[in-house]
This record gives C-alpha cells, structure tokens and sequence, in this order.
C-alpha cells in the first residue's frame, strides 16, 4: 500500500526558485509523515496562468498581453532542470 498526500499549497507566481523551495518543504514535511507520493494543484512549477488573459480577447492581443504572457512562459520549468533536479 502507498500512503499518498495532497498539498493545498500554491505557488509563488512568476518565482520558480521561491516555488521550488516551497515544494521540497512540502515534499519533507509530507514525507515526515509517512507519505510516499505527494500531489501538487496543475501547474504547481511555473504559473498557472488563472485569471491571465494576455491581452488577447477574441483573437486579438496587445503589448501587455504579449508581455504577460512571455512572462508566464518564462517562469516555467524544464523536465531535465534545475528545479526538477533539486525536488
């Protein structure tokens, strides 16, 4: 039998270093209790882009948006990065 848990944690938008730190205390502290598996909300590395339109209302996208959404695509992770590697 696995003991698995969930964290209600989210992260710190747009910092991936202050995220990661974040999920390896959740990751020992679930593990202090027994918990051999622990799941993050979506896109817990990165940002999870909720309530972010990037300036592009029905088809149409504007400076900001660009912006914002080049920003989002910065703070996510790589499967063989850094913040991989450290959790």
């Amino acid at each position: 039998m696995t003991t698995v848990a969930v964290s209600p944690s989210g992260s710190m938008p747009f910092d991936t270093a202050a995220t990661t730190k974040k999920a390896i205390a959740a990751i020992e502290e679930a593990a202090s209790h027994g918990a051999e598996l622990l799941v993050f909300p979506e896109e817990y590395l990165g940002t999870y882009p909720k309530g972010l339109t990037f300036g592009s209302p029905i088809g149409r996208r504007t400076d900001a948006g660009r912006a914002a959404s080049l920003r989002c695509a910065e703070a996510a992770v790589a499967l063989d990065g850094p913040e991989i590697a450290e959790t």
